[in-house]
């Protein structure tokens, strides 16, 4: 399972994506590529099979004095533990939410002070954690210490490949580096191969910050990069567009062209302007998919099964959810679940707070007290 922390931007018109099989994004022809058509979707949400095929899992992570959580960066979870990381610390919990322990921060083996994201791999039964500072620890599953690796380059998301090496994405914009993403032995600190090389990139100079960058999905590894453009399959040690953005292609609505002659005039200010949006999220969940993007008041873009359709929704109705900032996005997803942070907002009406509440969420009774840790609201969709 693989996570992220975004900051997204503004999209006033739609996004089509198309499917390729190009070996090289570089020597595609676009024009060539068939597109899924893309439209804001209006309609019943409840009309979408989806909205209904999961079940609720409340989690409430257990507050003492030794575990008092702040804004939560990431979690991962495991078929045994909960790993969740703050702004400063590294906490395990049972998969119920009782507290295990934490590591501490310092300069000791294994202890961090600057983590920057953590990624859980089930094959190796393995936590990664980055530190700013190009500093990869690894842990085992109880999060016990087992060695620290000094990279050359700053990166943002960790997966074993082998025993020795990792595949690797960029914490920093494309221009610090030639690529995006690198296979790295750890053991002899190098790359060994490089992928997705700064020209292809849409925006060189500049990245939303995407923690989610590897998504396993039914035995496929997904590369996913928001200043790419791209999808990527992870084949054969070898880094393949599956799915491609083109905003050369974008279905812009009437009421938004009245202020301009024609649609390549308003495209033509929408890109001098940098009003381009970019996907900052993937998560796929049985048959569909989710790419976060911000367009329309929607926030997503839905794609069931092999539709030739993307569809712009509200995650929030679209799951018949709070309306409210936990329920947004998911922080994360894995398994055929999304998980999102909740941080007792439903607490807050206007300028009043209350100190507790009970709501019901899809038939399931959820308590929260305000001094509590953030719970975690799990949709399981298995």
């Amino acid at each position: 399972m693989k996570s992220y922390k975004y900051f997204s931007l503004s999209l006033p018109f739609l996004l089509v994506i198309f499917l390729t099989q190009c070996r090289n994004p570089e020597n595609q022809d676009i024009n060539s590529v068939k597109a899924l058509s893309a439209r804001v979707y209006d309609g019943d949400y409840s009309n979408l099979d989806i909205s209904k095929e999961f079940i609720v899992k409340p989690i409430k992570l257990e507050t003492r004095k030794e575990c008092i959580i702040g804004q939560i960066v990431n979690v991962e979870v495991s078929n045994k533990f909960l790993y969740v990381l703050d702004q400063n610390t590294l906490y395990l919990f049972t998969i119920s939410g009782q507290y295990i322990k934490k590591i501490n921060r310092g300069k000791g083996p294994g202890e961090v002070t600057r983590a920057l994201n953590i990624s859980y791999d089930e094959e190796y039964n393995e936590l990664y954690l980055i530190e700013r500072g190009n500093v990869l620890h690894v842990y085992d599953e109880n999060i016990n210490y087992k060695e620290t690796y000094v990279l050359n380059g700053s990166y943002c998301d960790a997966l074993r490949i082998d025993s020795t090496s990792f595949l690797l994405y960029s914490a920093l914009p494309a221009k610090w580096g030639d690529n995006l993403v690198v296979k790295y032995d750890v053991q002899k600190g190098e790359k060994l191969v490089q992928y997705i090389p700064t020209k292809e990139v849409f925006t060189p100079n500049f990245q939303l910050l995407c923690y989610n960058n590897f998504v396993k999905s039914n035995e496929k590894l997904y590369v996913f990069g928001s200043n790419s453009h791209y999808i990527y399959q992870y084949l054969n040690n070898e880094i393949v567009p599956t799915i491609h953005i083109d905003f050369n292609y974008w279905v812009i609505p009437k009421n938004i062209l009245n202020d301009f002659e024609n649609q390549n005039d308003y495209m033509n200010y929408a890109k001098q302007n940098n009003k381009i949006s970019f996907t900052n999220s993937l998560h796929i969940i049985n048959n569909f998919k989710l790419l976060g993007i911000s367009s329309f008041e929607r926030n997503y873009g839905l794609v069931v099964g092999e539709s030739s359709e993307m569809l712009l929704i509200k995650l929030n109705e679209l799951l018949d959810l709070p309306d409210t900032e936990s329920f947004k996005r998911p922080i994360n997803s894995c398994n055929n679940k999304l998980i999102f942070a909740y941080y007792n907002d439903v607490l807050i009406t206007g300028d009043t707070i209350c100190r507790s509440t009970n709501f019901i969420l899809h038939g399931v009774s959820i308590n929260i007290n305000i001094d509590d840790n953030p719970s975690l609201i799990i949709l399981d969709f298995n």
